[in-house]
């Protein structure tokens, strides 16, 4: 029920670490699964200037390491609950 969020830059947005609550697990747990083994959101060749992301779950050798680029949360209705609940925390 750990969390790390790195995110933005140190400055305006610092690293947070945290205890999730029994109803954050649960919730977060079932997006997780909800998601399943995301597809690929690469970035589109006309879209270089767009916000790229990474979304590690887990950790150790278990972690899935997903990076996205910033319109698949419009085209991936399951990625955006997870981390719009992630935006949360």
């Amino acid at each position: 029920g750990q969390f790390h969020i790195s995110g933005g830059t140190y400055t305006s947005d610092p690293p947070r670490n945290g205890q999730l609550t029994a109803q954050q697990q649960a919730e977060l747990t079932d997006a997780i699964v909800d998601l399943g083994i995301p597809e690929e959101h690469a970035t589109p060749e006309d879209g270089a200037d767009a916000f790229n992301a990474t979304l590690v779950v887990g950790e150790g050798e278990s972690a899935v390491t997903y990076p996205f680029w910033e319109g698949a949360l419009e085209e991936d209705a399951k990625l955006r609950k997870l981390v719009r609940l992630l935006e949360t925390l």
